[in-house]
């Protein structure tokens, strides 16, 4: 039997949690039974070694915001080439093109997966989300969402499936010897860690975390507040940090290949955006046994673990300040079992993936003989 070709998208030159996922589901799919194309808004994409190393392909086309005429042709162009399978990971409705081309073109199978619970970007997202989500809803597609949140926002009344954003467990599992390691390397020795992953932009919120880390610093003077991820808010967020007296216990770590890294290097977890789709990045640093604080704007799928302590937006940054003091010298291990049995594992879900899209194209889906996952 042919490959079944199956077309995902859109991901660019970041590493947010929308490509991270769409690249490690495509790593985990049966390369005897699947062959993974992406459509890229950029050349080289954050993940393109990777994408390669894993037989996958690239398809780079124009973006959708400066060259919206161009996008749609290249999609429709792509498209010829013959595809099985659309699976198109949305954080809103602001580009639905993919979609609609996809039905267009007559794709057997056309998914549609929301990975957001709001609109990332200025006025002309928002309008064109508004503008799109009664064309979503009457595409013929299959609609799954990391959260129930993420699903209505994007679905409104429609039907929809929960597929949790999984990951691989194994990679972030706690590593005594590399958090020694990093900790070491950057100076962090003796110190209380702070982190934070995600896009320095306005909706992830690092403004609040600066100003609680202000009042953690206050009270505890060997302390380090470690922000990994790049974004248009970098130079605000330097600035602001020069101006809370915080600058030379903060870290801008920029883009990084390795989180699992960072996280097993860190002693708490904050999380502190104002909308959330699921928060992928918190089942990684729970996976490391990271305690996380994460602001009850997020969804309750979170709430898996005692390690999740939810907070307000509105709470008093000096208690919060405290909290995150209460969880120093937490002992850590991995916690593999938990969330595997809550449907995080990665590799589980790849399986039940596969079984989607054949089920989709009315193919018996058989014994699977899917990747391993390795570090």
């Amino acid at each position: 039997m042919r490959k079944i070709n199956v077309l995902m998208g859109v991901i660019g030159r970041g590493n947010g949690g929308l490509s991270t996922y769409a690249v490690r589901l495509a790593s985990l799919l049966d390369p005897g039974k699947f062959q993974v194309t992406f459509l890229s808004n950029v050349p080289h994409p954050f993940y393109e070694k990777e994408i390669l190393k894993n037989g996958g392909k690239i398809v780079a086309i124009p973006s959708r915001t400066r060259q919206p005429l161009a996008h749609r042709k290249a999609i429709r162009q792509v498209l010829k080439d013959g595809y099985d399978v659309c699976h198109i990971h949305l954080g809103s409705a602001s580009n639905i093109v993919p979609l609609e081309e996809a039905v267009k073109a007559g794709v057997p199978l056309v998914l549609a997966h929301s990975h957001s619970a709001s609109v990332e970007g200025g006025t002309p997202a928002r309008l064109l989300h508004r503008a799109n989500l009664k064309k979503l809803a009457a595409l013929p597609v299959q609609r799954l969402a990391c959260s129930q949140a993420a699903g209505r926002y994007l679905f409104m009344e429609k039907p929809f499936d929960y597929v949790p954003n999984a990951i691989d467990l194994d990679r972030f599992s706690f590593d005594a010897d590399k958090r020694r390691e990093l900790r070491t390397a950057l100076g962090l020795d003796g110190c209380f860690v702070v982190g934070h992953v995600g896009r320095l932009v306005p909706i992830k919120n690092q403004t609040f975390l600066m100003e609680v880390f202000a009042r953690l610093k206050e009270k505890t003077p060997l302390c380090r507040l470690m922000l990994c991820g790049d974004g248009p808010d970098e130079a605000a967020l330097k600035q602001k940090a020069q101006e809370l007296g915080i600058a030379e216990e903060t870290i801008f770590t920029g883009n990084i290949p390795d989180p699992e890294n960072a996280l097993r290097a860190m002693d708490c977890f904050v999380l502190p955006s104002l909308k959330e789709g699921l928060g992928l990045v918190v089942i990684e640093a729970l996976s490391t046994g990271l305690p996380c604080f994460v602001s009850d704007t997020a969804p309750t799928e979170l709430d898996v673990s005692p390690l999740v302590h939810f907070f307000s937006l509105s709470e008093d940054k000096e208690a919060l300040a405290k909290k995150l003091l209460s969880v120093m010298g937490t002992p850590r291990r991995s916690h593999k079992g938990e969330l595997a049995a809550a449907g995080f594992e990665a590799a589980a879900q790849a399986r039940a993936m596969e079984k989607r899209y054949l089920s989709g194209l009315g193919i018996a889906a058989g014994p699977s003989g899917g990747k391993e996952q390795t570090d």
